[in-house]
Protein backbone atom coordinates (compact mmCIF):
# COMPACT_ATOMS: atom_id res chain seq x y z
CA UNK A 1 0.00 0.00 0.00
CA UNK A 2 1.35 3.70 -0.94
CA UNK A 3 2.53 4.85 2.40
CA UNK A 4 0.83 8.21 1.61
CA UNK A 5 -2.16 6.27 1.43
CA UNK A 6 -1.39 4.29 4.53
CA UNK A 7 -0.76 7.64 6.85
CA UNK A 8 -3.78 9.36 5.42
CA UNK A 9 -6.24 6.30 6.42
CA UNK A 10 -4.38 5.71 9.73
CA UNK A 11 -5.19 9.31 10.41
CA UNK A 12 -9.02 8.94 9.15
CA UNK A 13 -9.54 6.06 11.59
CA UNK A 14 -8.13 7.32 14.29
CA UNK A 15 -10.74 10.68 13.64
CA UNK A 16 -8.18 13.02 12.78
CA UNK A 17 -9.54 14.26 9.72
CA UNK A 18 -7.85 17.81 9.64
CA UNK A 19 -4.30 15.26 9.26
CA UNK A 20 -5.99 12.77 6.73
CA UNK A 21 -7.46 15.75 4.93
CA UNK A 22 -3.67 17.10 4.18
CA UNK A 23 -2.42 13.63 3.20
CA UNK A 24 -5.28 13.49 0.88
CA UNK A 25 -4.78 16.91 -1.07
CA UNK A 26 -0.97 15.82 -1.39
CA UNK A 27 -2.00 13.04 -3.06
CA UNK A 28 -4.84 14.86 -5.49
CA UNK A 29 -7.09 12.78 -3.49
CA UNK A 30 -10.04 15.33 -3.87
CA UNK A 31 -12.76 13.00 -2.48
CA UNK A 32 -10.77 11.62 0.28
CA UNK A 33 -10.18 15.59 1.41
CA UNK A 34 -13.68 16.50 0.98
CA UNK A 35 -14.81 13.40 2.58
CA UNK A 36 -12.77 15.07 5.86
CA UNK A 37 -13.95 18.42 5.54
CA UNK A 38 -17.57 16.89 5.79
CA UNK A 39 -16.77 15.18 9.15
CA UNK A 40 -15.52 18.12 10.25
CA UNK A 41 -18.81 20.02 9.38
CA UNK A 42 -17.16 22.17 6.46
CA UNK A 43 -19.73 21.75 4.22
CA UNK A 44 -18.76 25.10 1.33
CA UNK A 45 -14.94 22.74 1.66
CA UNK A 46 -16.32 19.78 0.96
CA UNK A 47 -18.42 20.85 -1.67
CA UNK A 48 -15.81 22.22 -3.76
CA UNK A 49 -13.06 19.39 -3.76
CA UNK A 50 -16.38 16.80 -4.58
CA UNK A 51 -17.49 19.11 -7.38
CA UNK A 52 -12.60 18.83 -8.78
CA UNK A 53 -14.12 15.73 -10.06
CA UNK A 54 -17.80 15.16 -9.78
CA UNK A 55 -17.82 13.69 -13.35
CA UNK A 56 -15.69 10.73 -13.20
CA UNK A 57 -15.68 9.86 -9.21
CA UNK A 58 -19.18 8.01 -8.89
CA UNK A 59 -18.43 8.67 -4.76
CA UNK A 60 -17.65 12.34 -5.20
CA UNK A 61 -20.82 12.81 -7.19
CA UNK A 62 -22.79 10.92 -4.23
CA UNK A 63 -21.14 12.73 -1.71
CA UNK A 64 -22.36 16.09 -3.28
CA UNK A 65 -26.07 14.15 -3.17
CA UNK A 66 -25.25 13.89 0.48
CA UNK A 67 -24.44 17.53 0.92
CA UNK A 68 -27.47 18.90 -1.08
CA UNK A 69 -29.84 16.40 1.48
CA UNK A 70 -27.99 18.07 4.40
CA UNK A 71 -27.92 21.45 3.50
CA UNK A 72 -31.81 21.28 2.14
CA UNK A 73 -30.74 21.55 -1.24
CA UNK A 74 -32.51 20.13 -4.61
CA UNK A 75 -31.18 17.10 -5.10
CA UNK A 76 -30.22 14.80 -8.17
CA UNK A 77 -30.63 11.41 -8.34
CA UNK A 78 -27.66 9.12 -7.36
CA UNK A 79 -27.28 6.03 -9.30
CA UNK A 80 -28.64 2.40 -8.24
CA UNK A 81 -24.89 1.21 -7.19
CA UNK A 82 -24.03 4.60 -5.42
CA UNK A 83 -26.65 3.92 -2.60
CA UNK A 84 -25.91 -0.02 -2.95
CA UNK A 85 -21.91 1.38 -2.31
CA UNK A 86 -22.27 4.35 -0.07
CA UNK A 87 -25.39 4.95 1.89
CA UNK A 88 -24.38 2.69 4.42
CA UNK A 89 -20.95 4.00 5.05
CA UNK A 90 -22.28 7.83 5.41
CA UNK A 91 -25.05 6.86 7.83
CA UNK A 92 -22.37 4.69 9.75
CA UNK A 93 -19.78 7.49 9.77
CA UNK A 94 -22.22 9.91 10.64
CA UNK A 95 -23.03 7.64 13.82
CA UNK A 96 -19.65 6.89 15.08
CA UNK A 97 -18.61 10.81 14.37
CA UNK A 98 -21.86 11.94 16.44
CA UNK A 99 -23.24 13.54 13.87
CA UNK A 100 -26.51 12.29 14.18
CA UNK A 101 -28.63 14.70 12.75
CA UNK A 102 -27.02 14.24 9.56
CA UNK A 103 -27.32 10.35 9.88
CA UNK A 104 -31.09 11.19 10.51
CA UNK A 105 -31.45 13.59 7.52
CA UNK A 106 -29.95 10.44 5.38
CA UNK A 107 -32.48 7.99 6.94
CA UNK A 108 -35.52 10.45 6.54
CA UNK A 109 -34.64 10.39 2.83
CA UNK A 110 -35.26 6.54 2.68
CA UNK A 111 -37.60 7.12 0.22
CA UNK A 112 -35.82 9.00 -2.14
CA UNK A 113 -33.10 6.45 -2.07
CA UNK A 114 -35.50 3.55 -2.58
CA UNK A 115 -36.64 4.89 -5.50
CA UNK A 116 -32.97 4.40 -7.12
CA UNK A 117 -32.31 1.24 -5.23
CA UNK A 118 -35.24 -1.23 -3.28
CA UNK A 119 -32.92 -2.48 -0.86
CA UNK A 120 -32.30 1.24 0.72
CA UNK A 121 -34.20 0.15 4.01
CA UNK A 122 -32.40 -3.04 4.23
CA UNK A 123 -29.32 -0.93 4.11
CA UNK A 124 -30.77 0.77 6.44
CA UNK A 125 -31.50 -1.65 8.94
CA UNK A 126 -28.53 -3.22 8.40
CA UNK A 127 -26.52 0.09 9.63
CA UNK A 128 -28.66 0.68 12.25
CA UNK A 129 -28.37 -3.04 14.00
CA UNK A 130 -24.67 -2.52 13.47
CA UNK A 131 -24.81 -0.01 15.74
CA UNK A 132 -27.35 -0.96 18.05
CA UNK A 133 -30.15 1.25 17.02
CA UNK A 134 -32.90 -1.53 17.84
CA UNK A 135 -35.73 0.46 17.92
CA UNK A 136 -35.84 1.52 14.04
CA UNK A 137 -34.42 -1.85 12.60
CA UNK A 138 -38.12 -3.65 12.96
CA UNK A 139 -39.54 -0.55 10.96
CA UNK A 140 -37.08 -0.90 8.11
CA UNK A 141 -37.09 -4.24 7.65
CA UNK A 142 -41.10 -4.08 7.39
CA UNK A 143 -40.74 -1.54 4.57
CA UNK A 144 -37.95 -3.53 3.27
CA UNK A 145 -39.97 -6.94 3.26
CA UNK A 146 -42.29 -4.41 1.28
CA UNK A 147 -40.41 -3.80 -1.56
CA UNK A 148 -38.19 -6.94 -1.58
CA UNK A 149 -40.38 -9.82 -0.34
CA UNK A 150 -37.49 -12.42 -0.92
CA UNK A 151 -34.31 -11.13 0.36
CA UNK A 152 -33.46 -13.23 3.17
CA UNK A 153 -31.16 -11.07 4.23
CA UNK A 154 -33.95 -8.68 5.60
CA UNK A 155 -35.41 -11.71 8.43
CA UNK A 156 -31.96 -12.26 9.30
CA UNK A 157 -31.11 -9.13 10.53
CA UNK A 158 -35.30 -8.76 12.05
CA UNK A 159 -34.32 -11.68 14.14
CA UNK A 160 -31.21 -10.71 14.90
CA UNK A 161 -32.61 -7.89 16.68
CA UNK A 162 -35.57 -9.84 18.23
CA UNK A 163 -32.68 -11.99 19.78
CA UNK A 164 -31.05 -8.82 21.35
CA UNK A 165 -34.39 -7.75 22.58
CA UNK A 166 -35.35 -11.35 23.73
CA UNK A 167 -38.38 -11.96 22.05
CA UNK A 168 -37.74 -15.28 20.71
CA UNK A 169 -41.32 -15.72 19.51
CA UNK A 170 -41.10 -12.92 16.50
CA UNK A 171 -37.61 -13.94 15.55
CA UNK A 172 -38.73 -17.82 15.18
CA UNK A 173 -41.80 -16.08 13.01
CA UNK A 174 -38.83 -14.26 10.92
CA UNK A 175 -36.78 -17.68 10.54
CA UNK A 176 -39.89 -19.94 9.72
CA UNK A 177 -40.91 -16.94 6.61
CA UNK A 178 -37.02 -17.10 5.96
CA UNK A 179 -36.93 -20.89 5.66
CA UNK A 180 -40.09 -21.09 4.18
CA UNK A 181 -38.63 -19.58 0.30
CA UNK A 182 -34.86 -19.81 1.03
CA UNK A 183 -34.52 -22.86 2.85
CA UNK A 184 -30.82 -23.30 2.58
CA UNK A 185 -29.71 -19.60 3.67
CA UNK A 186 -26.94 -20.32 5.77
CA UNK A 187 -27.19 -17.37 8.42
CA UNK A 188 -30.76 -17.84 9.04
CA UNK A 189 -30.30 -21.89 9.51
CA UNK A 190 -27.72 -21.14 12.58
CA UNK A 191 -29.70 -18.34 13.82
CA UNK A 192 -32.36 -21.05 13.42
CA UNK A 193 -29.66 -23.47 15.78
CA UNK A 194 -29.17 -20.39 18.20
CA UNK A 195 -32.65 -19.82 18.92
CA UNK A 196 -33.06 -23.80 19.44
CA UNK A 197 -29.81 -23.45 22.60
CA UNK A 198 -31.48 -20.79 23.67
CA UNK A 199 -34.83 -22.27 24.38
CA UNK A 200 -33.72 -25.31 25.44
Amino acid sequence: MNEQLKKAKDFFYKKDYLSAKDIFLEMDDTYGAGLCFLLMGDFSSARKYFQTKENDCTASSFGLVVLDILEDKPKKNPTYFQVRCFLEIYINLFIENNMFNFAQKLIDNYGFFTNVNFETPKFIARVLNANDYNNSVHFFAQRATEVCTYDAEIYYIDALVYIKEKNLDEAKKCIKTCLSFAPDYYPIKKLQSTIEKMSA
